[in-house]
């Protein structure tokens, strides 16, 4: 009979002690999607038999034991193997041994390999290499036999994966490996009546503060969004249009009902500006490597590939990161704050050349979507590589939060930075600079800037005065088809860019303008005031800025209105967690005094009062 279990030497100053009493390792709360605790679910641990709890009146639930294995100081210790049968031990005197031991990281990679020969018992031991969090696999080799120990480390405490003593006769078990695409090591499943069974992936048996959400099975009822009137019908407005005004005519009265005004404006945005954007593809594998992350996508059967450079990253982690497009940040990346360089044109090209065919790896691979501008390929992009950042492997590969990306860009990468803001909601502060018409500016006050007998672009002369819609259509494939319809007819465009920019909030926002001619600060300064209503509608006043001040040139630094000292304020805030940083609309929300404009002639609707409260900004996928 040959029998193999996974023991740990007690030293005095430095050991592992099997703890007597049962430890509660999992805790969190269980809420109804849209707010409000659920009592009575059942939270099950799939791989665990018999481990279960239910929610208490807050929704809360604990869930345990487990069996423990805590280690009181360092994360390197002697460690005995003992084999039953061969009787093996390092601590007893049984002559000279060689092999080795490895360890293994969840998702089958090798992270540590130590050789050792002619050991002798008893006299000199091998060291356990630091474990990795999460699931551990020991191999130990003795004499060309090897052996498998599983075990999870989370923070300082190491717990056994699975009973080994109970291996079979011959010495060997079989142990559950995970795939090298999956870093899971269990799922959580709640349960209730009347609601949809939610699966929450995790990755240590050793946490607290789980939140799952589950949806009623009963469903609710949903936005429905008009049918959208043709291109003939929409009528002319010559203000901005009322954000507030639903597309039925009614006005909002709850802050509730943003969502669904949300999906209204999304829906105009795309069907009159940008062109559509497609979901994710049908295929994604993402790897990392040298501080390159690289998305290889399939759809059908095409597939193509782009990468991102990612630096700052180099110490513990995770940390935030800036997302820099084309010429950088103009205000730099903080300390602390990691940047994602993006190439965006190699997710589509679009240079300033006029109306090129539609060219790269995404129309590629959506050859249905020729219509759509770059703008929105871009942010597709975007989009697959905050996918690829919150896979568990590469999230600790990279050392990137998900959960704390920033964008930020200049000129028609302001235009760039602020479209990835709009369409994905994973973007936790949006920084565009200087970006102009198709970007922040609303097209109805640039049309007021735009002094009469402008040459059109690209004619001398043209940046006499603010862009016009169709020069910014002319100028490169940036805007999608669609938006052409409105050539010469701006003022019966449904929406305008103070309603796209709204579809960010409440997350932060920051627009930084220049008093230029050609970049329209006028048309920039009335999208800021305009989405700081919404913002302050929704109750997040804070979180909201636009600065127009004076700059030396294109794309450089303003310096009149503290900018700078804004801008780390923001980041602080938004991607450091700083709560204490001044965002507030005092600081935030200020043009140069050599450029008035009042808003009354462009904003003639009021900031109304909403009822109820407007959840702090969720993490939609897109």
């Amino acid at each position: 009979m040959r029998r193999i279990f996974c023991t740990v030497i007690a030293v005095v100053s430095s050991a592992w002690i099997v703890t007597a009493s049962p430890s509660v390792n999992i805790s969190g709360t269980v809420t109804k999607t849209g707010g409000g605790p659920l009592k009575d679910v059942t939270v099950t641990l799939a791989k665990v038999s018999g481990i279960s709890a239910t929610t208490d009146a807050e929704g809360k639930f604990v869930m345990g034991p487990f069996r423990t294995i805590r280690m009181n100081s360092p994360e390197i210790t002697p460690l005995e193997f003992t084999l039953k049968g061969k009787t093996i031990l390092f601590s007893s005197a049984s002559g000279k041994i060689s092999g080795s031991v490895d360890l293994y990281s969840g998702n089958g990679r090798r992270t540590a390999s130590i050789q050792f020969v002619d050991l002798q018992p008893g006299t000199r031991s091998v060291t356990l290499p630091a474990l990795v969090p999460g699931l551990n696999i020991l191999r130990v080799t003795i004499d060309n036999t090897t052996f498998n120990c599983p075990i999870l480390r989370v923070g300082n405490e190491v717990y056994l994966k699975n009973d080994v003593s109970n291996a079979a006769a011959d010495g060997s078990f079989t142990i559950s490996r995970q795939a090298t695409t999956a870093a899971a090591v269990d799922t959580l499943i709640a349960k209730k009546a009347g609601y949809v069974d939610k699966k929450t992936p995790i990755e240590a048996y050793s946490i607290t503060g789980v939140t799952i959400s589950m949806d009623s099975a009963v469903q609710e009822p949903v936005c429905q969004i008009p049918p959208m009137p043709s291109f003939s019908d929409f009528k002319e407005i010559k203000e901005l249009p009322d954000p507030f005004k639903m597309m039925d005519g009614t006005r909002m009265t709850k802050k509730s009902q943003w969502d669904c005004r949300r999906e209204e404006i999304k829906a105009l945005a795309q069907k009159c500006i940008y062109g559509w954007k497609p979901g994710k593809p049908d295929k994604m594998e993402a790897t990392y490597s040298g501080g390159t992350l690289t998305m290889k996508c399939t759809v059908g059967s095409k597939t193509g590939s782009f990468s991102v450079k990612i630096s700052g990253n180099s110490g513990e982690g995770p940390y935030p990161a800036i997302i820099t497009i084309a010429f950088g940040a103009t205000y730099g990346v903080p300390s602390g704050v990691a940047t994602i360089t993006f190439n965006e044109q190699s997710v589509a090209k679009s240079d300033v050349n006029g109306r090129d065919p539609p060219a790269g790896m995404f129309y590629n691979l959506y050859p249905d979507y020729k219509s759509t501008g770059a703008l929105v390929a871009w942010a597709w992009g975007v989009s697959r590589m905050i996918d690829a950042l919150e896979q568990p492997d590469i999230k600790a590969q990279a050392k990137i939060d998900p959960t704390r990306l920033g964008v930020t860009g200049c000129s028609y990468a302001g235009k760039a930075a602020f479209a990835i803001g709009v369409w994905d909601r994973r973007i936790a502060l949006t920084l565009p600079v200087e970006s102009g018409a198709g970007g922040v500016a609303a097209w109805r006050i640039a049309e007021q800037y735009a002094p009469p007998g402008k040459p059109a672009y690209p004619a001398s002369g043209c940046q006499d005065g603010c862009q016009y819609l169709y020069e910014t259509y002319d100028e490169a494939t940036w805007l999608g088809d669609s938006i052409n319809m409105f050539r010469k007819k701006e003022y019966t465009l449904p929406i305008d860019m103070h309603q796209v920019g709204a579809l960010i909030a409440p997350r932060g926002f920051l627009g930084l303008g220049y008093s230029t001619k050609w970049i329209c600060a006028q048309g920039e300064w009335g999208t800021g005031l305009a989405m700081h209503m919404v913002y302050d509608a929704l109750g997040y006043p804070d979180n909201c800025g636009m600065l127009i001040g004076q700059a030396p040139s294109h794309c450089s630094k303003s310096t009149k209105l503290n900018e700078q000292s804004v801008y780390n304020a923001f980041v602080k805030k938004f991607l450091q967690g700083d709560a204490t940083a001044n965002t507030s609309k005092s600081v935030a929300l200020r043009n140069d005094a050599n450029y008035p404009m009042t808003d009354s002639k462009y904003i003639p609707w009021t900031k109304p009062t909403l009822e109820g409260e407007y959840p702090e900004a969720t993490r939609d996928k897109e």
